[in-house]
């Protein structure tokens, strides 16, 4: 489930936030 904007799930926030520090360690 993640971002449906409906009823986004915690889970799909923390992914996000996964990726997100995984681009910032990337550069």
């Amino acid at each position: 489930d993640g971002n449906d904007g409906i009823h986004p799930s915690p889970a799909g926030h923390q992914l996000m936030a996964d990726f997100i520090v995984a681009g910032v360690k990337l550069k």
